[in-house]
């Protein structure tokens, strides 16, 4: 409502740069993910933002995954898809956050160029309550992989999930089992020990 968002995003973008490309100094290599917002993909100058921010920091594209929501990765719009295209041919990976919530049209999901899906964390905690999230993690994994995307399960706060998530195929999961959020310094501590 203020106006601030872009601004606020492109300074997360630019910190999450920095701390990745000094990580990869200290010989740690680590994907750094940056959440964007409809008005972000709405602005046609963001490739060239990024792009910028990624020259500066001294990181390569691999290592950066820009998540969208479903939501907004669904909206139909030409300047929304040139955006993804543009920073796809960057190199650049892109994800579909919280995806099983924005009622995604599935012709519509085959054309993004994303290579990462993120299973909403509502369905992991629901694993157990019969509500059929069993159901819908199983397809929305085979969908994911039928369309050549990387999997990741949301919300993964106990070993009871993680064990569920593994036996029905999941791989890649985020959540408080493997790690709490942390600041940058610490993060980059633990990074060099498990590589000790």
């Amino acid at each position: 409502q203020t106006g601030m968002i872009k601004s606020l995003n492109r300074l997360v973008l630019a910190k999450a740069l920095a701390h990745q490309a000094r990580w990869s100094e200290e010989g740690v290599a680590v994907d750094v993910s940056v959440n964007l917002t409809m008005s972000d993909l709405l602005d046609t100058s963001l490739p060239d933002a990024v792009r910028m921010a990624l020259t500066a920091a001294g990181a390569e594209p691999g290592g950066l995954v820009l998540e969208i929501t479903e939501s907004t990765a669904m909206t139909d719009s030409a300047r929304v898809r040139a955006t993804l295209g543009r920073l796809r041919e960057m190199g650049i990976r892109l994800a579909i956050d919280d995806f099983g919530t924005g009622h995604s049209s599935l012709a519509y999901l085959q054309h993004l160029p994303v290579q990462l899906m993120k299973i909403d964390k509502s369905f992991t905690q629901a694993l157990d309550d019969g509500s059929g999230s069993k159901a819908i993690i199983s397809s929305t994994i085979e969908l994911g992989r039928s369309l050549g995307l990387t999997v990741v399960a949301e919300g993964i706060e106990t070993a009871e999930q993680a064990r569920a998530l593994i036996g029905l195929g999941v791989t890649h999961g985020q959540g408080f089992l493997m790690a709490a959020p942390t600041r940058a310094d610490e993060l980059e501590d633990r990074l060099v020990r498990a590589r000790a």
